[in-house]
């Protein structure tokens, strides 16, 4: 009777084994799968054109396979409402920052990103970035070399802006975007080289007719 019953048990063991086994292979398929090596991915629902002005009804999830996601992948739709989009992304494309730029910082018609040749300033806060709105004052060459304080050299030269222009990036010596560290802008990611500020052709020619006159620039921002 003990080896029969114990031929009995094994049995059902084997039988529970199976159905475990074909259970979990379901449930892994079904759900583990999908909750363990795919993620959340933000798409559009629709083509979206160059220049368009993003809203949540564009927006769209699919699940991806992580190994599949690009590097920087956007997972959070408030990360891009509101810009712009700087070319065609067909619908279901994987997103990322690179595609999109603050809608005020877009060029319009008659607008270009103008990089400003460093040897037409005199001074810049290291702390400008992104998105500010710049002034430009004009000083003598000259005070530049006797004068080592750019207010002084405002205050002996032009007392008002010659222009206003929104800064489109801020790089530093290795071409990358300089970024706060910190949100009070005490420190930056590295120290900024090279200044790229959006521009129309007339302030353009204001800002050059201005230096081949003698003069260059201290940079300041709001």
């Amino acid at each position: 009777m003990r080896k029969v019953h114990k031929e009995r048990l094994i049995g059902a063991s084997g039988i529970v084994l199976i159905l475990f086994t074909v259970l979990f292979f379901f449930g892994w398929e079904s759900i583990g799968r999908e909750a363990f090596t795919y993620d959340s991915v933000i798409v559009f629902k629709q083509d979206v054109q160059k220049g368009t002005i993003i809203d949540k009804n564009m927006l769209g999830v699919i699940k991806i396979e992580k190994s599949s996601l690009i590097k920087g992948v956007i997972q959070k739709p408030d990360l891009i409402l509101g810009k712009r989009s700087n070319t065609f992304i067909p619908r279901g494309l994987q997103l990322c920052q690179e595609f999109f730029s603050d809608s005020e910082l877009v060029t319009g018609e008659g607008n270009n990103i103008l990089s400003i040749p460093m040897e037409w300033i005199y001074s810049y806060p290291q702390t400008i970035r992104r998105g500010d709105l710049v002034y430009f004052y004009g000083i003598d060459k000259a005070m530049r070399e006797n004068n080592a304080d750019g207010m002084e050299s405002i205050a002996a030269g032009s007392d008002k802006p010659l222009i206003s222009a929104k800064i489109a990036y801020v790089k530093d010596s290795s071409n990358r975007e300089v970024i706060d560290v910190t949100p009070d802008r005490m420190d930056g990611s590295a120290a900024v080289s090279n200044i790229e500020i959006v521009i129309s052709e007339e302030k353009y020619e204001i800002l050059k007719s201005t230096v081949e006159a003698g003069q260059i620039f201290v940079m300041m921002y709001e």
